[in-house]
This record gives structure tokens, sequence and C-alpha cells, in this order.
């Protein structure tokens, strides 16, 4: 049985410490990967000779990852973890739902694949644009950038028709910085913002993991067309990615039932 650590608190650069003093024996067991989105995060961390567990609050769940050289303690440090935290898991493959929950003792709450495309230029983008059916119903002028103003009813939508266990919302100040940065555009009718489409320019990657539309499907891909052109043109764009939830008949549709190049296995007892 093992015994229970104490669990301590440290910051990003404490962490890679500690991680880099794990006792090393063949191939880590992990979901970290270095992710620049906690570079300026507090954690809460148990760990062992071999197997380090940590986790922090973002905006609206606990989330908690794991590093180890000994998985049968991954599960026994993840029940220390707070009771409603979450896990993402990537893996390249499908159907390991069965493999995680054994790992981590945390059953799945949904899966997530990821699909992109190569981007050639703009001319090749338009071509791909114009046998999507709706491109007939394109209009440029649909959509307009969000407004600092406008950041509480962006975010009070997103809270309260996304799911905050699933999928990764943006705090106020990250939300603020992309407004800031142009990466925010809506559509409003009757004064009521109907259309959001959030991206994000990573290097010459173009990714978007949130859109949300109440108005009528021509709005919302006319925004995310006029969008990634002019990504395209200003930042050289080569690649587009975004996740879509596995069983989520309707963007699967919408996307003509792509292929997965990557899974996010998202674990929570929420379920």
């Amino acid at each position: 049985m093992l015994e229970k650590p104490e669990v301590q608190s440290c910051n990003f650069c404490e962490l890679q410490k500690r991680i880099s003093k794990i006792v090393r024996a063949g191939r880590p067991v992990t979901n970290f990967y270095g992710q620049k989105e906690l570079v300026n995060q507090k954690f809460q961390v148990v760990q062992t000779n071999q197997t380090i567990v940590f986790w922090y609050l973002d905006t609206v769940v606990c989330r908690v990852y794991f590093y180890s050289f000994n998985e049968p303690e991954i599960k026994e440090l993840l029940k220390i973890a707070p009771q409603d935290a979450v896990l993402d898991i990537l893996s390249r493959k499908p159907g390991e739902k069965v493999k995680w929950e054994s790992v981590t003792g945390f059953p799945v709450y949904a899966v997530y694949g990821r699909v992109g495309h190569s981007i050639a230029g703009t001319k090749e983008e338009r071509e791909r644009f114009s046998h999507n059916p709706l491109d007939r119903f394109y209009r440029e002028e649909y959509g307009r950038l969000a407004k600092k103003e406008q950041l509480a009813e962006i975010q009070k939508i997103l809270r309260e028709r996304f799911d905050r266990y699933a999928d990764h919302l943006y705090s106020d100040e990250e939300m603020e910085e992309l407004i800031v940065n142009n990466q925010v555009w809506i559509q409003c009718e009757d004064n009521q913002i109907t259309t959001i489409f959030v991206y994000k320019i990573e290097g010459k990657k173009f990714y978007s993991n949130i859109s949300f539309n109440d108005s009528t499907a021509d709005v919302l891909y006319s925004i995310q067309k006029k969008v990634l052109l002019k990504a395209v043109e200003e930042y050289n764009i080569a690649y587009y990615y975004g996740w879509i939830r596995i069983n989520n008949r309707q963007a699967l549709k919408k996307n003509h039932y792509p292929d997965f190049d990557a899974y996010d296995y998202v674990m929570c007892h929420r379920c």
C-alpha cells in the first residue's frame, strides 16, 4: 500500500525541477508535455520517487496532470487530487477509453478528435471553400470584431452554453487578450450576440476551439471563411486544426465525417 505523501505547493519552474529528479525507468506515462499555458500557474503537488501528480484551478475547473515511471502509483496519487478534477490525455490512438480508465481510476467523460488540413495559400483555400454547399450563401458583411465592453456578455453566453468540464473555456483575462488581439468575431441580431468565433494563431497554425451560433448556418460559415482567409494572408498560415467531440453528429456531418489524427480523452468523476 502506497503511503500517502504530503501535498506541497510549487510554481512551474520548481515543478520542472521536481520532474527532472524523478527516478527514471523506461518511458514515462504522462499527460504533461510542458504546456505553455501552465507557465504562470501555481500547483499543488504530490509525489514519490517515480511519480508526480499535480493540479491547479483554472477559470472553471481543477486540471490535474501526472508524470510517472511507475504506472500503478498514478491511480493511487490521483486519489489525493480534488474529487471533481479533470484530466486531459492526448493520444494518437482511438479506442483507449478502457486503458486510461484503468491507469487513472477516472472515468472517461468525453472524447474529442482532432481534425485539420494543410493550407497551401489563399487561392487554394478559396478553392477548398468553393466546394462547400454553404459557399453560395457566403456574405462578406457577416461578422465583426468583438469589443472589450462585450467581454462579459461573451463569457456569459459561453459559460452557459458550453460544458465547462469537457470544453477548454478561456478566463476573463485570456478572452480579453484575444479580443484585444482581434481574434474574437461576433454577429449580433436585435442588439444580442448570436454568433461567436474565437481563434488563436500558433506560429503558422490556425486553431479554433470555440464557435457558437444561434443564427443560421451561413452566418458562422461566412465568419469562419472570412477570418481564415484573412489569417492566411496576414500570418502565412500553413495549417488549420480544431477538435470535434466524436459523438457530436452535427459537427461530424458539418466536417464531412473526417478522419482524426489525434484524440483527447477528457476524464472526470462528474459523470
